[in-house]
């Protein structure tokens, strides 16, 4: 990912600014993207690093807590235990981060820092590509929904999946529109490693080299029959499918155990709302582009029929499903983006849609993740500079112990 620009005067100074009073640049520099003919790399650089900041101060809740123990359990351990911690596990990157990271005495948060930073700037870098060509007002809107679409506090608290899925946007985004094959094969190869759901979308892009577009959307609206009768048919496949033990736990958890569904036993019928709403921007979007004549090649497009599909046969599995509709969401938006046209079109009405239930999506990741926002110090970043902010240990083990749970809430 190139972070190429001239430091211009204008930009010296907003960055020097931005170390001391980082939420009142923010703003200034949020009002000034949406009045300025062209965004530049340094207003998404400057934007993405507010955004990975607040996400540096979000409390070790969840799996970020139970990432923050192993943080803690492996900070005095040799490399011989840590090789034996891993051995069940299936996602070994952010394992071997977390260790190197506990050996050198840096932060965990730092982690989520570079996550979201990624998340962010990798997205916003993809919008600047493909909207160089819209006015302003297709450029603002299309800015908009992306950072609504962005799940804020699950890439802060659980980072692998929604770095992981950032990743393999990105990647997709490096062989197909800027046709940097061994940078995208790169990237497809980290997400894998950082979370184990993205190895089927590999095969998925190994599959779609062989079928053509046409055949991708057959393949899509076929697949909507699972949106009514999948649960049993997809059980009944993995019963009879062997994918080596420590997956196969993996995926028995998803399916059949807490994951599946039992998890919203322990939340209440408002968090339910918030999880319908969360996901609901994604049915609208597949209705789109079922519809949609524009059979234009276009091998995005290809991958995205087919990661559809398969998101569709994992309906009522909840939490998987959730993480494939992200990917979908995401990507959905980035194609209906490239191919709108400047002037008033169905395309462009249907972005204005999109936009409203992006922004109901936005609220509802607020209103689920209300316990985060209550149990943070990101408040500090209304007065305090940044390099106070970033050099003090906010969540050590001590504050851990206090205030968290064994299973990750809040005491």
């Amino acid at each position: 990912m190139e972070i190429k620009y001239k430091l211009k005067k204008e930009n010296f100074f907003m960055m020097l600014f931005f170390l001391f009073l980082p939420t009142p640049i923010f703003f200034i520099k949020v009002i000034q993207c949406f009045f300025k003919d062209k965004i530049e790399k340094f207003d998404c650089l400057l934007l993405s690093l507010y955004m990975s900041i607040l996400g540096f101060l979000v409390s070790p809740l969840g799996d970020l807590y139970r990432h923050s123990e192993k943080y803690w359990n492996l900070k005095n351990q040799n490399f011989e235990i840590f090789m034996e911690v891993i051995k069940s596990e299936t996602d070994y990157f952010l394992n071997f981060i977390i260790y190197i990271f506990s050996k050198l005495g840096i932060s965990i948060q730092y982690i989520q820092l570079c996550a979201i930073f990624f998340c962010y700037y990798s997205s916003f870098i993809i919008l600047l590509e493909i909207t160089k060509d819209k006015n302003k007002y297709l450029r603002n809107i299309s800015f908009l929904i992306i950072f609504f679409l962005i799940e804020f506090f699950v890439i802060s608290v659980g980072i692998r999946s929604g770095l992981a899925a950032h990743l393999f946007i990105y990647a997709l985004y490096q062989r197909y529109i800027k046709k940097n094959n061994g940078i995208s094969i790169f990237l497809l190869l980290l997400s894998a490693i950082i979370h184990f759901y993205i190895f089927p979308l590999i095969a998925i892009i190994i599959l779609s080299k062989f079928i053509n577009l046409k055949i991708a959307k057959r393949i899509l609206i076929i697949s909507i029959i699972f949106l009514f009768m999948g649960e049993q048919l997809i059980k009944k496949i993995f019963e009879n499918v062997f994918l080596g033990e420590a997956l196969q736990v993996k995926i028995n958890a998803y399916i059949y155990g807490y994951w599946a569904r039992d998890f919203l036993k322990d939340f209440s019928i408002k968090y339910k709302i918030s999880l319908i709403l969360k996901n609901y921007v994604y049915f609208p979007i597949i209705f789109y582009f079922v519809v949609d004549k524009n059979n234009v090649k276009n091998n995005i497009k290809k991958i995205f029929f087919l990661v559809v599909s398969m998101t569709n046969i994992f309906y009522y599995f909840i939490d998987v499903f959730g993480r494939y509709a992200y990917i979908c969401r995401i990507l959905g938006v980035i194609i209906l983006i490239m191919e709108v046209k400047q002037q008033s079109n169905i395309k462009n009405y249907f972005l204005k849609c999109i936009f409203v239930l992006s922004f109901i999506t936005w609220i509802s990741n607020i209103y689920s993740s209300k316990i985060n926002i209550i149990n943070n110090y990101q408040y500090k970043l209304l007065y305090k500079p940044l390099p106070f902010v970033l050099t003090t240990d906010y969540y050590n083990k001590k504050w851990l112990e206090y205030n968290v749970n064994p299973d990750g809430g809040v005491k």
